[in-house]
């Protein structure tokens, strides 16, 4: 008569465009066009700043090439939550000092 242990689920969304490390790698030092870097950091922008409004907010504080994936449509998602923060102190809010602190600090 025990109760059964819940199972948590991890989904992940499958995103055929690789991260950016790789593709900036498969170009082989050849500058991307600009209009293409414009709108990575358009939407890259527009995903953190979803994340700084949440209630409560979410830091991501690993963004990196590699962790900015391209679905099948061209758009970005940001993956690799494993560092990130909820709550105004990951925002630098009360107490936190937030990421100026953390820099600080390394």
């Amino acid at each position: 008569g025990g109760r059964a242990l819940e199972q948590g689920r991890f989904l992940v969304e499958y995103c055929p465009g690789g991260h950016l490390l790789g593709t900036l790698q498969a170009l082989g030092g050849v500058p991307m066009r600009e209009a293409s870097v414009l709108g990575i950091f358009q939407q890259v922008v527009a995903a953190v700043e979803c994340l700084h409004t949440q209630e409560p907010p979410i830091a991501h504080w690993d963004l990196k090439p590699e962790n900015i994936l391209f679905y099948k449509d061209g758009h970005i998602k940001l993956c690799d939550f494993g560092s990130s923060v909820v709550g105004e102190v990951a925002l630098g809010g009360s107490g936190g000092g937030g990421a100026a602190a953390a820099a600080a600090a390394a």
